[in-house]
């Protein structure tokens, strides 16, 4: 992991610090560091790792947006040692809610209250319009009402994606109000779309796709069709399941 230094003086990294650098893979900031300016990380793309120490207070306007790869953060320095299961659920919150300060600052004072500031700044952003923040372009011409449209379409399913996604990390996480979260999931029509392309152990996310009862025969004859060929594992989990279903319905039929 790469150890970089910050302005000593100020203990801040700065604004725009390093921004679009493709070569940051993971990144430590140094302790004592305060402060994290606007889009300090901004578009760095392959940064997959980051660690922050305690004394980070303030985190700048998207500093770590476009981030895509990031996967795992945690806090080093206090006195209670950051829960390795949470990592995940640190990096959404860097990547995606503007409330990260607050909810890096609750993870100062032990797991309950980190989880309870990271739902109430989940939960605001599952619950955003799917369009908020899109930007239409318009060059000029009539052709570009119907491109907005087929853009705020894309915008709309990539949103819902993400979402999706977070649902699945929050759940993974911890169980904790876990009825919410399978409901956002039941609710989004990407999620069987997330369950094919996810890069996360089969077992546990079938077993959450189990629980918010979206693994119908149906559905995973829909993931089949769109899995990679690579994902043996799933596939064969999948196989199971409808076999499980169809073998079920058989025996209701008989009795």
């Amino acid at each position: 992991m790469r150890l970089t230094g910050c302005d000593e003086e100020n203990k801040r990294i700065g604004k725009k610090q390093y921004h679009g650098d493709k070569s940051l893979r993971s990144f430590v900031i140094p302790e004592g560091t305060t402060e994290i300016g606007d889009w300090a990380f901004f578009g760095c793309g392959e940064l997959r790792k980051i660690a922050l120490p305690v004394s980070v207070w303030h985190i700048g306007k998207d500093a770590f947006s476009g981030c895509e790869k990031l996967n795992a953060a945690t806090l080093y320095g206090g006195d209670k040692p950051f829960p390795g299961r949470l990592e995940m659920t640190l990096a959404v919150a860097l990547h995606f809610f503007p409330e990260a300060d607050q909810v890096i600052l609750a993870g100062k004072e032990g797991e309950d209250r980190y989880l309870t500031a990271w739902d109430l700044a989940c939960h605001r952003f599952l619950e955003k319009p799917d369009d908020e923040g899109y930007r239409p372009f318009f060059a000029g011409g009539e052709e570009d009402y119907e491109e907005e449209e087929t853009g705020r379409d894309k915008y709309c399913q990539d949103r819902r994606r993400v979402k999706a996604d977070i649902a699945l990390v929050r759940l993974l996480a911890s169980k904790r109000d876990g009825e919410y979260y399978l409901t956002s999931l039941r609710n989004n029509d990407k999620a069987l779309e997330c369950l094919a392309n996810s890069t996360l152990q089969p077992g546990p996310l079938v077993e959450i796709y189990e629980e918010a009862k979206l693994l119908t025969a149906e559905n995973c004859r829909s993931v089949l069709e769109i899995l990679p060929e690579e994902k043996v594992e799933l596939r064969a989990i999948l196989l199971q399941k409808i076999t499980q279903r169809s073998q079920s319905v058989l025996d209701k039929l008989l009795l």
